[in-house]
């Protein structure tokens, strides 16, 4: 995402890391027993919300990935599904300025002109870009993305190859 919106020329700041702060404040605005990552979600989400020169917070609403061969459904747990959505109530529960949140459907069984569509729809007015920006700039961050597919995918097969030389014992995750 970082490139994605390099190439349409805009910054982006992250929230810090977790905090003691953070897990706090996500405990006390999630408003449900939500899971712990859920919760810190909306405790970054609502740093963002409040930091002064944040124009804007993205939060996708990720529906479901790429299909793969390998599996018959690819999709998001139901909180990632979920997370806008519990992000704006959690903000406008507690007194927050949801009206910044930036949260186009993302779901990757779309064909690609269609993703770049639904990106152009949502993103193009308040970010003053034309959809042709957005169509670029998606391209040219799925490109990059593939190729840190590639290279992670490349490490880890040679991890794999070290360790069969080697006999060493390896647990993945």
């Amino acid at each position: 995402w970082r490139r994605f919106f390099a190439e349409l020329w805009l910054r982006t700041r992250l929230s810090p890391e977790t905090s003691q702060e953070l897990r706090d404040l996500g405990g006390r605005l999630a408003g449900a027993d939500f899971c712990f990552p859920a919760k810190v979600a909306v405790a970054h989400v609502a740093w963002l919300a409040q930091h002064p020169g944040v124009d804007w917070v993205f939060l996708p609403e990720l529906a479901n990935q790429r299909p793969r061969p390998e599996v018959t459904a690819s999709s998001h747990c139901p909180y990632v599904q979920a997370w806008p959505a519990c992000a704006r109530t959690a903000l406008s529960l507690n007194g927050i300025d949801a009206g910044r949140l930036l949260t186009p459907l993302l779901d990757e069984r779309m064909p690609e002109a269609r993703l770049e569509e639904q990106l152009a729809g949502s993103l193009g007015a308040p970010l003053g870009r034309t959809p042709r920006q957005i169509a670029r700039a998606w391209r040219l961050a799925r490109e990059a993305h593939r190729a840190l597919q590639e290279r992670l995918r490349a490490a880890g097969a040679a991890a794999l190859a070290e360790a069969r030389r080697t006999g060493e014992r390896l647990v993945v995750l």
